[in-house]
């Protein structure tokens, strides 16, 4: 918390971030969240968003749930004798 910040009944996340003369009453602070300087708030949540949920460079493709489901039940849903479960 910088200097000349006012807080009051206020939850703050980990390494949230409370910049000079910001006056919080009774708000939430979500982690690494960076409260701006001259920031007023009471009863406010102050949270961001994950920008890397939002994009498909994770490397997953939840399409293929079904096809993975379909693969082990063989092609007309029946279950294989010959699947491990």
């Amino acid at each position: 918390m910088e200097e000349k910040a006012v807080l009051t009944g206020c939850v703050i996340g980990r390494r949230a971030v409370i910049s000079k003369e910001a006056e919080l009453r009774d708000c939430t602070v979500q982690e690494g969240y960076v409260v701006p300087k001259g920031a007023i708030g009471k009863g406010e949540i102050f949270a961001g968003f994950d920008e890397r949920a939002l994009s498909d460079e994770s490397g997953q493709d939840n399409d293929d749930d079904d096809d993975d489901e379909e693969h082990r039940q063989g092609s007309d849903g029946a279950i294989d004798d010959d699947d491990d479960f």
